[in-house]
């Protein structure tokens, strides 16, 4: 993503005009019968310039923003178009650190914007059923 803050990836508040990111994901999944199992990921990273907003001033530098996550997914058709579905995945985060200078302190980045851990953890465990017609 080339200027992802002018390319509508707004979601990102540390970014200026110029940051830029990137993201890969991929996936795989396997039918057989009534069941099946799938396998996802995804590894972003994020140039950041700026704190909520304002850029950094001249000598601060900050550490990409880095998120990845995985998932694996079941699904069993109970019938014509409803099936029962789960998934489990785990997330990560790091929205890096300010610095100043080579040898400057290092400071986590959302102490700066006011979010108390620079590294989010986060685990899921999801069951549904889905309907289609």
């Amino acid at each position: 993503m080339h200027d992802y803050l002018h390319a509508d990836y707004s979601a990102a508040t540390n970014a200026t005009s110029d940051d830029n990111g990137w993201v890969v994901t991929g996936g795989a999944a396997y039918t057989i019968d009534a069941w099946s199992f799938g396998l996802q990921g995804l590894y972003a990273e994020y140039q950041q310039s700026a704190l909520n907003g304002v850029p950094l001033a001249p000598g601060f530098h900050a550490d990409n923003q880095i998120f990845w996550g995985a998932s694996l997914n079941g699904a069993y058709a109970l019938g014509p178009g409803i099936s029962l579905e789960g998934q489990v995945a785990y997330t990560a985060s790091n929205y890096g650190n300010v610095s100043f200078g080579p040898f400057g302190a290092s400071v986590p980045v959302p102490a700066a914007v006011g979010v108390n851990s620079s590294k989010v953890h986060s685990f899921e465990l999801d069951l549904g059923t889905a309907i289609n017609f």
